[in-house]
Formats: C-alpha cells, sequence, structure tokens
C-alpha cells in the first residue's frame, strides 16, 4: 500500500472523503493499487475486490479476505494513534509548550521565589487543588515547567492534554500506592473538569490526588465552582508582575543575551512586568525592528506581522497570501476553533476569503509550521491564546487598529453554526480586554434571542440554555433576562427533535427548566446573587403538586445549599443576603 493511499485511509476512518482524497484513490485504483466501492455512506479499500476495507458512516469499521486480520490490526493503529493520551509526562509537555510558545520558555527563571515557596507549602499540605492565577503571558506555564525542582520526589507528576477527549481511562490506569500530582494548564480551556473532579472525590484516590489548575484570574471563581469542593481543600495563588529587575536579568541572559543597557531599558519599559512581551519585544529586536514608540500591543501587532511576512515571501506565487493568512486567523480567533470536517463551516471559510480546498490546506500547514496554529486531527486553533486575545481585539474592536467588521466577517455568517462560541468569545473579550464594543454587539444578540422566546417553542428554549451556559458566568445581568422569560413565562407543549443515531427525543417544559437551573448556577459571582437568588427560590418551589417538575426542584433546592454553605474565605454577606431573603419567603 503507497505511503500517500496509507494517508487517505486514516481520513477515511471519519467516513468523509475530500474531492482530492476521492481523485487519489481512482488513481490508485487505475493504477492496481486499491479496489473502491462506495455506497451511501461507506467507502470500500482492498487490494482486490475480494479483500476489502469497509468504512461505514456510523465509525464501524469492516475487514473482509484473506488479508482481514492484518488489515484490521493496521486499522486500529490509527485509531489508538488517533485517541489521544490524556496524561502527559513532564518532558512531552515541555515538548509540546515550547513548540508552540511565542517565546521560549528556556530563558531564565526568575522572579518567582515567592511563589514557589507558596507551592511547596500547599503540596505538603491537606489542599487537593491548588489554583494560580493571573493575566495572560505572566509565566504560568513556566511555573508549571519548574514544578519538579519542588515536588516531593515520592510525587508522581503529570500534565493533562487539554484537548483529550477522556480523563477516565488514563486516570484508571493510576496506582491506588502511589501520590499524584496533576495538572491542567489554561484550565478555562479544559472543558472535562468535571470528570477531574470525580478523581478527587473518589474514594480509592482521595487522598492521593493533587490537582494545580493554571488559569486567567477572571475564571478562577469559575474553576472552584466547578471543583465544588470545600473551601479548605482549595488554595489560589495569584502570579503577579514581575519587578523591572526580573527583567532585566531575564534580558541578559540566553536565549536573548542583550547586552545594550538602554535596549534592555527600553523593553523593560514596554513589558511592564509581563515576561512573554519581554521575550517577543527581545525577538524583534534581534530582527531590527526598531523598538522606538512601541507598545505592549505593538509588539505582538509586530511579530505577527513579521511572521506573516515571511510566510509570504515563500510563497510569491499565491496571490493575495499576506491577506489570506490574515483573515483566516481572524476567524480562527472569533470562533475559538475550527473542525475541518465541518463541511458547512468550511464552505462559509472559503467564501468569505475566497480560498478553495487546496488553498486552505497549505494556508493551515503554513501556519501550523510556524507556530502560530495547533492542529488535533481535525481540530484547528491558535496556539497562544494571548496571540488569539490580540487578534481578536487589534483587528475586530479597537477603533485605532480595527481591520474589520466582526458584524459582517463572523456573525452574519458564522452564528448559525457556532452561536456559543460567538458569544462565549464576545464575553470574555469584554472582559479581557475592557472592550465594550465587544459587549455591546454581545448584548445586542442576546436581546434578538430573547425577543425571538415569543416566537420559538421548546427546542428553541433548550438550546439558547445550552449556548449561554459560558456566557452566564461574564454577563450574567442580559442572561437573567433570558431566564425571567423562560421561567415566568408560558408553558410550552413538549416537541421532538430527530437526532442522527438516537432517534427521535421529546423537550419538555421541564427540560427547559431543569436546564435554566444550570445556567442559573453560572450567575452568582459577578454582583447578580440576589437575583439568581430568587430564581433559585421560585423554581424550587415551581408546581409543588407536579411530580414532573421533582427534579428542577430539588436541583434548586441544592443549588440554594450550595449558596448558604459556610466555606473558608467564602464572604459571610452571602449569608446575610440569604438570611434577609428567607425573612421575605416566611413573610409570604
Amino acid at each position: 500500500m503507497s505511503d500517500e493511499l496509507e494517508a487517505i485511509i486514516k481520513r477515511v476512518i471519519g467516513a468523509k472523503l475530500s474531492e482530492a482524497d476521492i481523485q487519489s484513490l481512482i488513481s490508485d485504483i487505475q493504477l492496481g493499487n486499491a479496489t473502491l466501492a462506495t455506497g451511501e455512506r461507506s467507502i470500500a479499500l482492498g487490494g482486490d475486490a475480494s479483500d476489502a476495507i469497509i468504512v461505514t458512516g456510523n465509525r464501524n469499521v469492516v475487514v473482509k479476505g484473506a488479508n482481514a486480520e492484518a488489515i484490521q490490526r493496521a486499522f486500529q493503529e490509527v485509531e489508538d494513534a488517533r485517541r489521544l493520551r490524556t496524561l502527559l509526562t513532564h518532558n512531552e509537555f515541555a515538548d509540546r509548550v515550547e513548540a508552540v510558545a511565542l517565546t521560549s520558555h528556556q530563558g531564565c527563571f526568575v522572579g518567582r521565589e515567592v511563589i514557589r515557596q507558596e507551592l511547596q507549602s500547599c503540596l505538603a499540605g491537606t489542599s487537593s487543588t491548588i489554583i494560580l492565577h493571573g493575566s495572560g503571558g505572566l509565566g504560568k506555564t513556566r511555573l508549571l515547567l519548574a514544578l519538579p525542582d519542588i515536588i516531593p520526589k515520592e510525587r508522581s507528576l503529570w500534565y493533562i492534554r487539554n484537548e483529550a477527549e477522556s480523563v477516565e481511562p488514563d486516570i484508571a490506569s493510576l496506582s491506588r500506592d502511589t501520590q499524584y500530582i496533576i495538572v491542567v494548564d489554561d484550565a478555562h480551556r479544559f472543558s472535562l473538569l468535571y470528570q477531574l473532579r470525580e478523581v478527587i472525590v473518589n474514594t480509592e484516590l482521595a487522598g492521593k490526588v493533587t490537582l494545580i489548575l493554571a488559569t486567567r484570574s477572571i475564571f478562577k471563581d469559575s474553576l472552584i465552582y466547578q471543583l465544588g469542593l470545600p473551601g479548605d481543600r482549595i488554595e489560589t495563588i495569584e502570579v503577579k508582575p514581575l519587578e523591572n529587575q526580573d527583567i532585566d536579568q531575564i534580558l541578559q541572559n540566553s536565549p536573548h543575551s542583550i547586552t545594550d543597557q538602554d535596549t534592555r531599558h527600553a523593553i523593560v519599559r514596554i513589558a511592564e512586568g509581563n515576561p512573554l512581551i519581554a521575550g517577543i519585544a527581545a525577538r524583534l529586536h534581534q530582527r531590527g525592528i526598531a523598538l522606538i514608540n512601541l507598545t505592549r500591543d505593538r509588539v505582538l501587532t509586530s511579530h505577527l506581522d513579521e511572521i506573516l511576512k515571511d510566510l509570504s515571501e515563500a510563497e510569491k506565487e499565491a496571490p493575495n497570501s499576506y491577506q489570506n493568512y490574515i483573515r483566516y486567523l481572524q476567524i480562527l480567533a472569533a470562533l475559538g476553533a475550527i473542525n475541518l470536517d465541518e463541511q458547512e463551516l468550511q464552505a462559509k471559510i472559503h467564501e468569505l476569503i475566497g480560498i478553495s480546498y487546496i488553498d486552505e490546506e497549505r494556508i493551515v500547514s503554513r501556519l501550523v509550521e510556524a507556530d502560530l496554529v495547533e492542529r488535533y486531527w481535525k481540530t484547528l486553533k491558535i496556539a497562544s491564546e494571548v496571540l488569539a486575545d490580540h487578534i481578536l481585539v487589534q483587528h475586530f474592536f479597537d477603533p485605532k487598529t480595527k481591520q474589520a467588521d466582526y458584524q459582517k466577517q463572523i456573525i452574519e455568517p458564522f452564528f448559525s453554526l457556532k452561536p456559543r462560541e460567538i458569544m462565549t468569545n464576545l464575553a470574555e473579550a469584554e472582559v479581557k480586554g475592557e472592550l465594550p464594543q465587544a459587549g455591546l454587539l454581545l448584548g445586542q444578540k442576546l436581546y434578538e434571542l430573547r425577543q425571538a422566546l415569543n416566537r420559538e417553542g421548546n427546542i428553541f428554549r433548550f438550546n439558547l440554555l445550552h449556548c449561554i451556559q459560558d456566557v452566564a458566568y461574564l454577563k450574567p445581568d442580559d442572561i437573567l433576562l433570558i431566564v425571567d422569560s423562560i421561567v415566568n413565562g408560558a408553558e410550552l407543549p413538549p416537541e421532538s427533535i430527530q437526532y442522527r443515531f438516537l432517534g427521535s427525543y421529546e423537550i419538555g417544559h421541564e427540560m427547559v427548566l431543569s436546564k435554566a437551573v444550570e445556567v442559573l448556577e453560572s450567575t452568582i459571582y459577578r454582583g447578580r446573587l440576589q437575583d439568581s437568588i430568587k430564581y433559585f427560590h421560585e423554581l424550587a418551589l415551581y408546581q409543588t403538586e407536579n411530580n414532573k417538575y421533582s427534579q428542577v426542584r430539588e436541583k434548586s433546592k441544592k443549588a440554594l445549599v450550595e449558596i448558604a454553605e459556610f466555606k473558608l474565605r467564602k464572604p459571610y454577606d452571602v449569608q446575610l443576603l440569604l438570611l434577609d431573603r428567607i425573612s421575605d419567603w416566611l413573610e409570604k
């Protein structure tokens, strides 16, 4: 079997072939290298008609013929390679983050002795979770890389692969006789945190696992809530900007090795204590870029511009290559991630940028080679969250640097395909970048969706609540208006939805209200606790005579109890607020 055909077979496992793949297969068939049999939802490959591999639309692989066992084994290897391991060793994690870092993590490590001591103290105590939090680029990942120097020798250290499909199989393989430290970088982007919580409370591993989570400060409270652990089992450590002398020392040492004092002072001024910005500015200086009048934002802009110019220079035969790179990165920053298997999404991207499938493959390959984009199987995302945030702010929302219209370039073509991702990224852009423009766009879209509640049924309501669940933490005011419209609105009849493999599924009012409780649980952190409690109380007493809503009532009661719990470092005004509300409830 040719290497090219083998690569195609790997893609066939997803039961989706591109036009280029089909043409290549036809060529191999004509040369006698393969036999192709097609059906509506299946592809068959093999050396002859009696020796075939059938990959059906539901991902089952059927192998026929004398070589069936060998072929099946080859396919199993492909599937195993595709199934990413969840736990990484320190070296594997280091290689991975270094490959996509905007600047090297190998430089001088200074200014973090106090945090290292705090970490050592926490690891020696009874805490089951340590949360490192701070702004982007302050060196949280660098601290995680330095963990082997401070952890007890008897502890086994593992890092989580954020895009893993499941934590449970790898966790199940852990020895029950060993103490573990499990680390999650960018924990706010890790969707399986609830599975890690189960590790901590698991009776077999309880007391044997310590989690270290690194995140942006605005997501700290959200992570604490998701873990649902007593306050005395969670420690939080803030990573603050470095002192100027620390940045200066980093610049003097390898890999920067800047001997000129005036140059170092200029970079220190630009960096404002952020080692990532300092490293990028040092790289620009080494490339001959003048530092005068550079700001932190312009450092990132210049860095991206230099990389894309290099890529475009290598593709002089491709027209508009520089602009195509920019527009592809803009879309990727706005959507958060792109799945290359989503054909409708791909068609929209190609139409908007004016590229073909072949153009896109070239663009993606070059962006991956330049360490600007990470690719895991068919999923793409910008490698650095700092860079993704910068593109979103500078290219869409800052009036001084704006290059694209977010409404026309993102919302209009993509909202129907990626509503949750777009609204979540707008909410994060507003909070992280202090951008009222992003907030206005999101507010307008949430208003439109709230108005649509009057025209739509339970399927729309349920899907809307699912889409705004992440937004609820960052923008509770608008979300509570939507919850109010549903909780105090008319009870609508059940609706049936057809799923491809699960068949028909009925969504009734009780399912919608149960989802509303989950959304409310995310609104209690950022100033709207009093309103959230009011809706929890309403749902805790919702149609008490009707068994159909018993789950809704129980979920709401549980949420109220958790809000009322006394926990370490929890402000007592929460209890005082509840006491006031209870007085009102008793009077009624």
